[in-house]
C-alpha cells in the first residue's frame, strides 16, 4: 500500500490538528488545491511547513513531510 506522502492530497478531508500559527488549528474541510508551499483547505491557504493534519479522519500528517510540488511527491521512485 502507498503511502500518504506518495499520494494525491487533493479532495481528501482534512483537519489541522497543531500548528505554530494558532489560527490555521481546527481548520477543516477538502483540500482544494496544493502548491510548493501551501495546502489551499476550502479557500483558506496554509503553509505546510507549520502545520500537522490530520487527512481523512484516521492519518495524522506533519506538514514539513509534503513541503514541494505534488507531481515531484507522487511520481514512481526509481
Amino acid at each position: 500500500m502507498a503511502t500518504l506522502m506518495r499520494l494525491e492530497l487533493i479532495g481528501k478531508k482534512a483537519e489541522i490538528v497543531a500548528s505554530k500559527n494558532k489560527s490555521y488549528v481546527g481548520i477543516k474541510g477538502i483540500i482544494i488545491d496544493e502548491t510548493k508551499n501551501l495546502l489551499n483547505i476550502d479557500g483558506k491557504k496554509v503553509l505546510k511547513a507549520l502545520v500537522t493534519i490530520k487527512i481523512d479522519d484516521n492519518q495524522i500528517l506533519d506538514g514539513n513531510e509534503i513541503v514541494g510540488r505534488s507531481y515531484e511527491r507522487i511520481k514512481p521512485k526509481k
